[in-house]
């Protein structure tokens, strides 16, 4: 993953990376953009399309838990999740919340 900005653009790691649970299923990048309050973190995430998308989503829900209870800033989330054939309702009822 990489994160790719102008050089009058503040990007920096996030100080809450180190605090976030492990995760097997995806690969995760914690930024804050800005130095501002609220600044924003952006979560980039690459989720290869061979893992368990029952593990991705636990994982995936546990780190944006620890996030925001820690976090003030604004969140955006970008990536490939690889999720093209999911059934929001049928695979993870979940998911209807995201949205």
């Amino acid at each position: 993953l990489a994160a790719i900005y102008r050089d009058d653009l503040p990007v920096s790691p996030h100080p809450h990376v180190d605090k976030l649970p492990s995760v097997s299923s995806f690969e995760l990048q914690l930024v804050r953009i800005g130095c501002s309050s609220p600044a924003t973190a952006r979560i980039n995430i690459y989720r290869p399309p061979s893992t368990n998308i029952g593990v991705f989503i636990a994982e995936l829900s546990d780190v944006l838990a620890g996030i925001i209870v820690d976090c003030n800033d604004h969140l955006l989330l970008c990536g490939d999740l690889n999720c093209r054939s999911l059934n929001i309702i049928g695979d993870s009822p979940q998911l209807t919340q995201v949205q």
